[in-house]
């Protein structure tokens, strides 16, 4: 499980997060694209601010190989 963070402390998460769950809603195929200009860590950051349910869903729209370098990142404790 994440150790959450502040947003304060993500400031790119925290901008793009928002963005991240609508197109959960409403198309999340366009996530690979919308995100590809993010570094891992970044998207490591978002993973801490999103909802623990939506996390699953979040990775399985990245690419594996993006999926797998953001997980090799995201704090675990």
């Amino acid at each position: 499980m994440p150790t959450h963070r502040s947003p304060e402390d993500l400031p790119v998460a925290a901008l793009v997060a928002p963005d991240i769950l609508a197109l959960l809603e409403e198309s999340p195929t366009d996530i690979a694209a919308e995100t590809e200009e993010l570094h891992p860590a970044d998207l490591a950051d978002v993973v801490e601010l999103l909802p623990p349910e939506r996390v699953p869903l979040f990775l399985t729209a990245l690419p594996r190989d993006r999926a797998a370098d953001v997980l090799r990142i995201v704090p675990v404790g």
